[in-house]
């Protein structure tokens, strides 16, 4: 017969928090992609917790990874890329220096 693993089995819970793993090191992962991967890892260490206690080392883990994603998300935007920050850096360097004139 078929076996249901469920929303709330350990093994779905690993799935859907192995979506931070590989956002995590993927090289073209944008915020917004971030963004969208919150709720579903939110969802998956709330159902750790529930199911597994708040003591359990992976509720622990969860818990700790979805705080990072969230701070980082509250942080300065860690996503630019060097030739953007560059850019960046140069146009108002441009512009700092026309106020200076």
């Amino acid at each position: 017969g078929s076996t249901s693993l469920g929303a709330d089995h350990d093994l779905t819970l690993r799935i859907g928090f192995t979506l931070y793993g590989l956002l995590e090191d993927h090289p073209n992962c944008t915020r917004d992609d971030v963004v969208k991967a919150v709720p579903i890892l939110r969802d998956a260490a709330q159902r750790r917790r529930r199911v597994f206690g708040p003591a359990h080392p992976e509720t622990i883990r969860y818990e700790r990874d979805l705080a990072k994603v969230t701070a980082l998300l509250e942080g300065p935007d860690p996503w630019l890329t060097a030739a953007e920050s560059r850019r960046r850096r140069q146009s108002w360097r441009r512009t700092w220096l026309r106020w200076e004139q």
